[in-house]
């Protein structure tokens, strides 16, 4: 077996280069780019989209920034030099002007462009929404829409749903105690959440909820993220001290705590999300866990898809002849590995190193050897660790990726052809039914085109031949535009709509 295939995740080809002149280096999030801070002024390195050329921004430094982000348009860019003060700058005209924060309300947390004119400012004190300038000027104010006092210390944002998280970290005791079966003893204490939705020029208080705690640390800044699942929005809490993932779903009225996944192994553990997957990356154990809150077979969820395997370096080539020669060693499952620099002698890379940073959905930066990965799945990979077939086949038919069809079709062959056992694929195409009956109950139309068969001749087999071939690539065509219209559905654009809050 081609050992660099059997991976389930790997850190993408082609990572993003950070200058090793960079004095600092911060994620935006809302626009998915890597700002750096160097001599020559600041740098911008998109990481999604087709134009991902460097783009710099001269400009004279006096100090250390805290902070940088850009507009949604990216027109406009915000500096953060002191706890009190944020500078903007006009992009197309270098205007610029400083918005500070009176003492009374606080320290600046963080900021965040909730749209192209809404801008949110959390500080010690409030949670603060401003109307941005549509023409800034030299001088010039935003506008206060609204604002809400919540003495706060620690805060998650998520810019594709539009929520914050905020809360003061300060363990109180737990109204509510979950027993547990592992021998971890039960948290005794939690901690108060506050969540709040941003439309257009306002703030949506939602209901507050408690994350458990062991009473003794606060919590870290990737402890508690949030993110879209499949249909909705889930609050996640990596409790390393339990050794588990609890799932907080995000509604409109209240926020239930509805799934517990035990992660195994104890350590620190961070959160990536990959067409609805949930990746757990352990540091000390060095492997990656991957979860599916879909999974229906009672015997089975809350477990892993399958066994955990360690991140590789480099991505799986279906059908490639040979292994091609990176940079590094083609080792897949090795702690230590190189990668490129921009001297002529490679760094060494430590995978799972402590100076890895997770960003959602799935960026790892290492600012030591100054790069910038995305992670993908190895489809290929996870279907050599499926020996179940109908379990198989219902995880594909969750799949988006592109490749998923064409593995799935792939199974579905092989099946017929290893000549499976009618009660497996009765079981089998009865899920891909029941998606498909979903897909027209919601109001869809699947467009089914198959080719008809030509007139037989009973009296010539190469006539006989030629009609099971027709009929198969009939079959195969029908089965095709099935899963190309459920591709189409499955592939809408992430953006959260307020909707999905009404669950």
């Amino acid at each position: 077996m081609n050992t660099v295939a059997y991976h389930h995740v790997h850190l993408c080809a082609n990572p993003v280069d950070l200058s090793p002149e960079d004095k600092q280096t911060f994620f935006d999030e809302a626009s998915r780019q890597i700002v750096s801070v160097t001599a020559k002024g600041i740098c911008v390195t998109p990481l999604e989209g087709e134009n991902k050329g460097v783009r710099t921004y001269q400009r004279t430094l006096q100090s250390n920034i805290l902070c940088a982000k850009f507009s949604p348009d990216q027109k406009y860019m915000a500096v953060q030099f002191s706890p009190l003060e944020i500078e903007f700058t006009n992009i197309a005209d270098n205007i610029t002007f400083i918005h500070s924060c009176k003492k009374s309300r606080g320290t600046i947390l963080n900021f965040f462009w909730t749209y192209t004119d809404n801008f949110l400012l959390i500080t010690t004190q409030y949670v603060e929404l401003y109307q941005f300038p549509k023409i800034p000027k030299r001088g010039g104010q935003m506008k206060l829409m609204k604002d809400i006092k919540c003495a706060s210390t620690w805060l998650h944002y998520s810019s594709r749903h539009r929520i914050v998280l905020v809360s003061n970290s300060v363990p109180v005791p737990a109204s509510t105690i979950t027993p547990s079966n592992s021998s971890t003893p039960p948290c005794t204490s939690s901690i108060v959440v506050y969540p709040f939705y941003f439309k257009p020029n306002t703030i949506i208080k939602m209901s507050r909820f408690e994350v458990e705690n062991d009473g003794r640390s606060p919590l870290s800044s990737q402890e508690l993220v949030v993110h879209k699942l499949y249909d909705a929005i889930y609050c996640i809490h990596v409790h390393c001290y339990r050794k588990e993932l609890v799932l907080y779903h995000l509604t409109k009225e209240i926020v239930v705590r509805k799934i517990r996944l035990d992660l195994l192994t104890a350590g620190i553990s961070y959160i990536h999300v990959v067409d609805n997957l949930l990746l757990v990356h352990n540091i000390e154990s060095k492997l990656t866990m991957m979860f599916d809150i879909k999974c229906k077979n009672r015997d089975i969820a809350g477990f892993p898809v399958a066994s955990p395997l360690p991140l590789s370096l480099v991505p799986y080539i279906p059908n490639q002849t040979a292994t091609p020669e990176p940079a590094t060693k083609p080792v897949t499952f090795s702690p230590s590995l190189s990668v490129p620099s921009f001297s002529s002698q490679p760094l060494p890379l430590l995978m799972y190193s402590q100076n890895w940073e997770f960003y959602l959905p799935s960026y790892i930066v290492d600012r030591s050897v100054g790069l910038c990965w995305s992670v993908g799945l190895n489809l290929d990979g996870i279907v050599l660790s499926l020996s179940d077939r109908c379990r198989l086949v219902e995880f594909l038919l969750r799949r988006t990726l592109p490749r998923a069809k064409s593995i799935l079709l792939r199974e579905l062959l092989s099946m017929i052809v290893e000549h499976e056992s009618i009660a497996v694929v009765a079981l089998v195409f009865d899920s891909i039914n029941a998606v498909l009956a979903e897909h027209l109950k919601a109001g869809n139309q699947v467009e089914l085109h198959a080719t008809p068969a030509p007139k037989s001749n009973p009296s010539s087999s190469t006539t006989n031949n030629n009609n099971n071939n027709n009929n198969n690539n009939s079959n195969s065509s029908l089965i095709n535009n099935i899963l190309s219209n459920m591709n189409r559905r499955a592939s809408r654009d992430a953006e959260t709509d307020w909707t999905l809050l009404d669950y």
